[in-house]
This record gives C-alpha cells, structure tokens and sequence, in this order.
C-alpha cells in the first residue's frame, strides 16, 4: 500500500464522522415518507428523474404531494390535467 492511500482506520474515523455529523442516510432522499411508505416517492423519484435534474423531480414530488395526488391510488384516480400540472417541473 503506498502512502497515499488510505487506511482502514482512517476511513472508519471519517464514516463515523460523517455519521456523527449528518445522521444516517437512506439509499434515496425521502422527504414525505419513511419506511415502507416511501416506495411512491421512491418510484416517483426515479420515473421523473430520468428526463430532468433532481431540483426539478423535487418541485414535481412536491407539487404532487400539495395536490394531494400522493400515492399509487391517488395517481390512478387523479385527473390526467391534474398530474401533468404537477410534474410540468420534471419535462413531462
């Protein structure tokens, strides 16, 4: 191993540092849900993001959860205006 590579234990200290300051982080940035719950926004997320930046899949998730258009149900039993409205942010 050369000098410029890091350690084990460095590594470890700059993890638990990084935990110790900014608490643990899920593998997607949920924001209206936790838990099971979080699969819409999850699903949501990842749909809309692939057409635009991730600022702008938060404008559409927000928009969507204001409209009260959060959840599979709600999607399917929402007005088609109404979710194009919501997610205009995300390019779609």
């Amino acid at each position: 191993m050369s000098a410029t590579e890091p350690t084990t234990e460095l590594l470890l200290e700059i993890y638990q540092r990084l935990l110790g300051n900014m608490g643990r982080r899920n593998w997607w940035p949920v924001r209206y849900d936790s838990g099971a719950d979080a699969g819409f926004e999850i699903a949501a997320g990842a749909i809309l993001v692939q057409n635009t930046s991730w600022s702008n899949v938060e404008r559409a998730l927000a928009n969507l959860h204001q409209a009260g258009i959060w959840g599979y149900q709600a999607v399917y039993d929402a007005d088609d205006a109404a979710i194009v409205e919501a997610i205009r942010s995300s390019g779609y």
